[in-house]
């Protein structure tokens, strides 16, 4: 099957390049979340310290109506550094979102249901997902 087949019903593909320069992109951007084995910690980038101030742009991401789906992406955005978060399996069992960002420069690893998608319930396809990533979280130290 295609690429896309395989990023958005079997979930065997965790990225999908544009091309052949994306492709090496994404691998320089996964690997610098990864430490070189597993017996070492994951690197650390030095950034910029988050404010512990309140945020009202967070505040007016969560819907006042309790039945309307918050969109966890814009969430997640809000609460790691910029532009860090690398989303895992982007394309397939889209009600859970996988990845891995730095808070304050140090790697963790982010599992969080979406709202958006099926009302972030939990079917076999988002358990799978999110097992599959906290194992390779647990193995590297993210």
């Amino acid at each position: 099957g295609s690429a896309a087949a395989h990023a958005t019903i079997s979930g065997n593909i965790h990225f999908v390049a544009e091309d052949d320069a994306h492709a090496v992109q994404l691998v320089k951007q996964v690997l610098s979340y990864l430490p070189a084995n597993n017996l070492l910690d994951p690197p650390h980038q030095p950034s910029a310290a988050i404010s512990m101030d309140p945020d009202p742009e967070i505040d007016a991401l969560i819907p006042e109506d309790s039945k309307t789906p918050l969109d966890v992406q814009a969430v997640i955005q809000r609460l790691v550094d910029p532009g860090s978060f690398l989303e895992v399996q982007r394309d397939w069992a889209r009600n859970i979102v996988c990845g891995w960002a730095r808070i304050e420069g140090l790697v963790v690893g982010i599992v969080a249901n979406q709202p958006m998608v099926r009302a972030g319930a939990l079917d076999i396809d988002a358990a799978d997902k999110a097992a599959r990533f906290i194992r390779l979280c647990n193995v590297f130290n993210t």
